[in-house]
């Protein structure tokens, strides 16, 4: 088992060394994510952004819901997203009868389902491992999510948010800083730009950052 393991690692390498172009400044961080999850860009119910690596267990939406992540976003191991629930609290059972009596084969209707509207992650999101995300949220940009989480409501930009139910702790900027951040959108950034400004970008003057996106990148009115 564990020769045919390495034989199917090796081949999963290099077919993606061949759709990473070594033009990329950023090839390495490219490669690591879709390393991670290339097997979830390829579904058409999920769109993953550049760079954003883990490979959450994403239950399907059932043709209804959509799960859409940013670009650099960090998912730790073992994180769950539910797009869509089988299973209704206010029906008499909450068993999913005929879905297992036709198990494999089942169709779902709007009916069967709880839907609550596609799953969003925004960019430079940071999920730590053990995290359930629940059908319907919304999580902004910046935000940091505490490792055993149950996000059962959206949580705004810039938040440090954990718990059973997950709650907001705290923002990781004052208003101002996060208001600036929001118009840089430094994820967006030509890739060469980010890998050369990689030290402006892990430091903590978010002003500086401004700064430079000023005098460099704000269009001119």
């Amino acid at each position: 088992m564990n020769a045919i393991r390495k034989i199917i690692n090796w081949r999963r390498n290099q077919k993606i060394k061949r759709m990473v172009s070594k033009n990329n400044p950023l090839h390495t961080l490219e490669f690591h994510a879709l390393y991670t999850n290339l097997h979830l860009r390829k579904r058409k119910d999920i769109d993953i952004g550049k760079y954003t690596y883990g490979a959450p267990v994403v239950r399907s939406g059932g043709g209804f819901a959509h799960l859409k992540i940013g670009n650099f976003c960090c998912i730790g191991p073992d994180v769950s997203i539910h797009l869509i629930s089988d299973h209704h609290p206010d029906w008499i059972t909450s068993y999913d009868i005929k879905t297992l009596f036709d198990w494999g084969h089942h169709v779902y209707t709007k009916d069967e389902i709880v839907y609550k509207g596609d799953v969003t992650i925004g960019n430079d999101v940071w999920i730590g491992e053990r995290t359930i995300i629940l059908p319907g949220v919304s999580i902004g940009d910046g935000c940091v999510i505490g490792a055993g989480s149950i996000v059962t409501k959206s949580i705004e930009p810039y938040t440090i948010a954990a718990g059973n139910p997950c709650k907001p702790i705290r923002k990781r900027f004052s208003e101002e800083d996060i208001s600036l951040l929001k118009e840089i959108k430094w994820w967006d950034w030509d890739d060469r730009l980010i890998y050369e400004q990689a030290d402006l970008l892990q430091q903590r003057d978010v002003k500086k950052l401004y700064q430079f996106y000023s005098e460099h990148i704000k269009p001119k009115s």
